[in-house]
């Protein structure tokens, strides 16, 4: 098995991860749906007046509050809006998991969201041991996405199987020693990458399916 191949395995092996692309994909559809008026077939309409049904609800629980004081977060453009956003920080939670899931409880030494560089400030978090810890790396993967995408971005990290069979990872500048030394698993960013391409691959997908009046 070559080292994409590995990389596609760790962005697809659990199906929470194919759940995530396929909503993620129907997010996307459905706001440039919205946002670029397309018309839509049969089939597609009831697909994604069962989606709006479904997730409209939870914004509008997460977002109530506001609407008093800002009306607008009761259109649905922006309830679509705010779900795009929650679907971007999915990616991102999902591609932390992956790391996280196979670190366990043997390190968590090279988390990306341990430390990582904003600019010239260098970020550090609690440790993911303790419970403001997790909240903190919930909080900037799924809410605060962006931040934790930076830090993807920011601090490369492979990981690989050690000779000994112990799960180890590294900083990318550090690639050749660990490649010499156990088995590579997979890139970070590599696996990022790939949940994003599933997703826009899927959105394609729908468009032409929706074009050609399927359904």
């Amino acid at each position: 098995m070559n080292t994409l191949e590995k990389d596609f395995k760790a962005a697809f092996g659990s199906m929470w991860a194919l759940m995530g692309v396929l909503i993620s994909a129907v997010a996307v559809f459905n706001f440039l749906s919205r946002v670029l008026k397309i018309g839509l077939s049969e089939l597609f309409a009831q697909l994604l007046g069962a989606f709006r049904n479904v997730f409209h609800p939870i914004i509008e629980f997460l977002t109530g509050w506001a609407i008093p004081w800002l009306p607008f977060l009761a259109l649905p453009e922006w309830k679509d809006g705010f779900l795009l956003w929650f679907v971007a920080g999915g990616a991102v939670l999902r591609t932390l998991l992956v790391h996280r899931t196979n670190l366990g409880a043997k390190s968590d030494e090279a988390d990306p969201l341990d430390h990582f560089r904003i600019g010239s400030l260098w970020i550090q978090l609690p440790s993911a041991g303790t419970g403001v810890g997790q909240i903190l790396r919930i909080v900037l993967s799924l809410v605060a996405w962006p931040i934790g995408l930076l830090a993807i971005l920011s601090t490369p990290i492979i990981a690989y199987s050690a000779k000994n069979d112990n799960f180890v990872s590294y900083r990318r500048e550090y690639r050749l020693i660990s490649l010499r030394d156990g088995t590579y698993r997979y890139d970070l960013q590599h696996v990022w990458a790939m949940q994003l391409a599933a997703v826009f691959g899927v959105v394609t997908i729908l468009t032409l399916l929706n074009a050609a009046g399927v359904g």
